[in-house]
């Protein structure tokens, strides 16, 4: 369980715990540590800089610069000078890299993502719990300092009072590509309507600007936790634009960047100070609380200076450093007030999928809540910055927000218009579509907790900025794509790939200037461990530098959710029809990242086909009353990569919050659904077309010998696998490939295909010998091993054939399956465990060039070589493998790959430290001891999906089913000989939770 407020799964301990990575808060932490305390620093965002960065309030005076200067290196580049300003210009990334660096360097652990929830002391020990996207944390500390402008942390002290209401509210608009706004001078004051606008140059040489858009508003208590007044905020953004565009030309010919991700508001509260003597007095409360922020014991406008003091927060930093508070000896529990919320439908995660699904419950007349973690609706395509769509099929839901989109960029005052969307622009539209259909929204609200009664999700908790909703549902939907209320109720799940904690690569964009992003896949991060998701942020933070990088981490690939029915890649190559289809998918196999499908391996890189998804894939296994919807539905790891584009995943949501309605509107269970009636719905929607409801379904006919023997003579060598994939970009196959047709055959097809290998004249003998090996049987062995020394013979002198040049869609190694046919064939040969492997892996070993840039060389294949000489070995598990695996891991680009930093910017190295797993654990079958070893260097990696790869390994070698490095090192010095444990897919654990993983 990852949610869980009263037994959190993820703890730590620290002498000093600080709430909140703004510019106060680090120097706080950096004193802390120079005093020789251990700390930790935990943030809601997943970027330091505070409400600076949060509110876009980038512009900077020479006071301030000066304080940051004796805080960051000056030579880091986090400040500009706008031509003809006062003022200095914050430069995002770079300033938010030098918040980091401070801590790091300083020896401070910095978790992002986490909002405290509950605050507790129990003697001298704090324990304050936090939840956010990686479940709940708890952190014991003896000293805690709350540096969050509102004191959310402090607001549990009874004593703590609130501020009158009536403060100023601030939104920062960001332009670029504007024509002279500026004039001679250096900045514009403006007033309308009661909004006071000051604009400011940006840092960004392209006419960037930043308009700071103030009005005095109720912007205490009261207007903060109500999501009327959050969603109207955002919505309320499109009129000062308008206004802004109507009244400066400039503006005209200017692109939106960025609408501040939160405004920037005045402290809303006053906490109880007393806890320490003179004038550090009001930073302290009676209970050992340092307070330092705005939310301390001071008066209004006291509190209103020190938060617009930057200087003087750093001065005080190093003060308050020195103390030592110590509070009342009352123990105590406390956590954030709560409210109840009674609804038909809650839908968890209001992402591509999660908006669609609020939007079709509400318009189904169910009373609906939408709660989504991030400051916008959109989640990859919004707050992630993907801003095309690539593929899918454009049509029912996904059309209406996309004619929204336009008819917000078609405005004549419009902030931008391209085939391509703002983000800002799609972030309004679904909002503005939730709004008009009657959605309540919740935005910056995150999962807590799940209440599971008689096996049914009855109530769900989750925190807001300031204060917790506790939901009553009929029906829950988890669209968060990773599976996390599911998770949390007790489904069943695999993360990724299974035994390898493969997934898709992640995204998190780079913005090489404001309001543009650049498309990026590199890693893999493992969600629902808070250190991990840290680690990836800041090893993403460091990749392709540029203005700024997206707020979000947009995993493509997670968890899969065990369901009542799992979507398996052989139903898409069979092309199989379901009863009970909610969606048709469609796309190109865009893998983004490595892939452990067999049929990759060999060669095929499935066509672009319409893929069926079923109903059964979003009802969940062991929890009623709930629906999965988005990536996180059962299905395969390597079937994800067609069916998952935005444009398909928006309609799915919308089916499956209609599902969802019709389900809690009757009083029954999703699973117990009219499917039929809900399909009608969906053609009616135009998300699946009419013939679904017409076409008779008829069970495949028994394949008698005279079936089976024209299989394998469809078979042709002249046909390559790999030209499956080359269709035009909305070709659509129709037709079962001939080599999946035999390999997916039911058993007595293998001697036909041994009696095709024996006539020379056949012209499938190639792929024959290639089925017979895909299905486990050794009849091919000797063509294939023939066929490797062919395929060597031909190639140059000490060099490999390279990657294949006709791969669609690939980028550096290993990405999309572009291997070479030598390496398909290794691939083959490796499931006939002949024993020839052994010295056909060597003569591969020995023409390998392992230089640095020959890894790096998208022409190479290095990767996909490495591979598959894994594969050959672990399948034979023999000691004659040995000497080629132990030579390779002795080379210093594979010999110690452990990360023990806190991040990694080059990402290649991940890839080459998967590559000396992958050969660790096949000398660790081979009966090797040092495999074993390597393998539990390993177990202390920073990256989790590595560590868990190792783990997942070591626990089939061992037997030991927990994850105890300790004990099993033990036994591992305990062993004086290892036996061999030859790899079977049969003998995989997680085979039994998803099929054909």
């Amino acid at each position: 369980m990852i949610f869980n407020l009263e037994n959190p799964p993820h703890r730590f301990r620290c002498e000093c715990l600080v709430i909140g990575a703004g510019p106060r808060g680090v120097a706080l932490a950096r004193a802390f540590r120079q005093a020789g305390r251990d700390v930790l620093v935990a943030e809601r965002r997943t970027y330091p800089g505070g409400e600076t960065i949060s509110a876009n309030r980038l512009w900077i005076d020479p006071a301030e610069r000066k304080a940051l200067d004796r805080l960051l290196a000056p030579a880091s580049g986090w400040v500009v000078d706008p031509a003809g300003a006062d003022h200095g210009a914050l430069w995002p990334d770079a300033y938010k890299r030098a918040l980091e660096d401070v801590l790091i360097d300083s020896g401070s652990r910095l978790l992002y993502h986490v909002r405290p929830v509950r605050w507790e002391r129990s003697g001298a020990v704090h324990r304050v719990i936090f939840a956010g996207k990686n479940g709940c944390v708890l952190v014991e500390a003896a000293l805690v300092a709350d540096t969050t402008r509102d004191g959310v942390l402090a607001q549990l002290d009874p004593r703590c009072t609130e501020r009158p209401d009536g403060g100023v509210i601030s939104q920062t608009l960001e332009f670029t590509n504007t024509r002279e706004i500026f004039g001679g001078g250096a900045s514009i004051d403006h007033e309308h309507a009661g909004v006071r606008y000051r604009f400011y140059p940006g840092g960004h040489p392209d006419g960037h600007v930043l308009v700071d858009c103030r009005w005095q508003g109720a912007a205490g208590l009261a207007a903060r936790r109500s999501r009327a007044w959050q969603t109207a905020l955002r919505l309320g953004a499109k009129e000062r634009l308008v206004h802004l565009r109507s009244t400066f030309p400039g503006l005209l010919a200017g692109r939106l960047g960025s609408i501040a991700r939160e405004p920037w508001l005045a402290p809303a509260r006053r906490a109880a100070g007393g806890g320490a003597p003179g004038p550090l007095a009001p930073f302290v409360t009676g209970e050992g609380l340092l307070v330092f922020s705005g939310s301390a014991d001071l008066g209004d406008d006291e509190a209103m200076r020190l938060e617009e003091d930057l200087p003087l927060q750093l001065q005080l930093a190093e003060q308050l450093a020195a103390l030592t508070p110590v509070g009342g000896g009352v123990d105590f529990a406390r956590e954030l007030p709560r409210e109840t919320v009674q609804v038909d439908v809650l839908v968890v995660g209001g992402g591509t999928s999660g908006g669609a699904a609020a939007v079709a419950a509400a318009e189904a007349g169910a009373r609906t809540l939408l709660v989504e973690m991030n400051s916008a609706l959109g989640g990859t395509t919004t707050s992630g910055g993907i801003n095309s769509h690539w593929l899918g099929r454009p049509v029912g839901y996904n059309q209406r927000v996309l004619r929204r989109i336009e008819e917000i960029d078609e405005d004549p005052y419009s902030p931008f218009a391209s085939s391509q969307w703002n983000v800002e622009s799609r972030a309004a539209a679904m909002l503005g579509l939730a709004h008009e259909a009657g959605v309540d929204v919740a935005l910056g609200t995150c999962p807590v907790a799940v209440t599971v009664e008689g096996g049914r999700l009855a109530r769900a908790l989750c925190a807001t900025g300031d204060h917790l909703l506790e939901i009553k549902a009929a029906v829950t939907v988890d669209a968060t794509g990773d599976g996390d209320v599911a998770v949390a109720a007790g489904a069943p799940w695999v993360y990724g790939s299974g035994r390898e904690c493969i997934t898709m690569w992640y995204a998190f964009l780079p913005c090489p200037r404001p309001g543009t992003m650049r498309s990026n896949f590199h890693s893999l991060v493992y969600v629902g461990d808070p250190e991990d998701y840290t680690r990836a942020i800041l090893s993403a933070r460091r990749r392709l530098p540029g203005y700024d990088h997206a707020t979000y981490l947009a995993p493509r690939e997670t968890r899969h959710i065990k369901g009542r029915d799992t979507l398996t890649l052989e139903d898409q190559l069979l092309l199989r029809r379901r009863p009970d289809v909610i969606n048709l998918a469609f796309g190109n196999y865009d893998i983004k990242g490595h892939s452990v499908s067999a049929w990759v391996r060999f060669g095929l890189i499935p066509p672009q086909a319409m893929i069926e998804i079923p109903y059964g894939a979003l009802v969940p296994q062991g929890v009623h009353s709930l629906l999965v919807t988005g990536k996180a539905i059962s299905a395969s790891n390597v079937s994800l990569p067609s069916w998952r584009m935005q444009a398909d995943v928006e309609n799915l949501g919308y089916g499956t919050g209609l599902a969802a309605a019709r389900a809690a509107l009757a009083g029954i269970e999703p699973a117990d659904l009219d499917v039929r009636a809900l399909q009608g719905e969906l053609v009616r929607h135009s998300i699946l077309p009419p013939e679904i409801l017409d076409r008779p379904l008829t069970p495949a006919p028994d394949e008698d010998a005279n079936t089976l023997a024209a299989h394998v003579a469809a078979l042709d060598d002249s046909v390559s696998l790999r030209s499956y994939q080359h269709q035009k970009p909305h070709e659509v196959a129709t037709e079962v490939i001939p080599f999946v047709r035999v390999c997916l055959a039911p058993p007595g097809i293998e001697p036909l295909l041994v009696g095709a290998l024996s006539d020379p004249s056949r012209k499938g003998r190639k792929l024959a010998a290639m089925a017979l090996a895909w299905r486990g049987h050794p009849g091919g062995a000797d063509l294939l091993h023939a066929a490797i020394l062919a395929e060597l013979e031909g190639a140059p002198p000490a060099r490999l054939p390279g990657r294949h040049p006709l791969t669609l869609h690939a980028h550096e190694d290993p990405d999309h399956g572009a291997m070479s046919e030598l390496a398909n064939l290794l691939h083959a040969f490796a499931r006939t465990r002949d024993p020839r492997g052994a010295a056909l892996i060597e003569t591969v070993a020995a023409r390998l060039d392992l230089e640095d840039a020959r890894f790096r060389d998208r022409k190479t294949g290095v990767f996909y070589y490495l591979d598959a000489i894994g594969d050959v070995a672990e399948r034979l598990a023999t000691p004659a493998c040995a000497p080629t695996l132990s030579k390779l891991l002795a080379h210093p680009l594979l010999d110690d790959t452990v990360l023990r930093a806190p991040h990694q910017p080059d990402y290649f190295r991940e890839r080459q430290a998967y590559t000396a797993l992958v050969l660790s654990r096949a000398l660790a079958r081979c009966g090797v001891r040092a495999g074993y070893e390597r393998l539990l260097a390993f177990t202390e990696d920073r990256r989790r999906p590595l560590r868990e790869h190792a783990c997942n390994e070591l626990r089939a070698l061992i037997g030991d089913a927990e994850p105890r490095p300790e004990r099993w090192r033990a036994w591992v010095l305990r062993q004086t000989q290892f036996r061999s444990r030859a790899w079977n897919e049969k003998d995989d654990p997680f085979a039994a939770i998803l099929p054909n993983i």
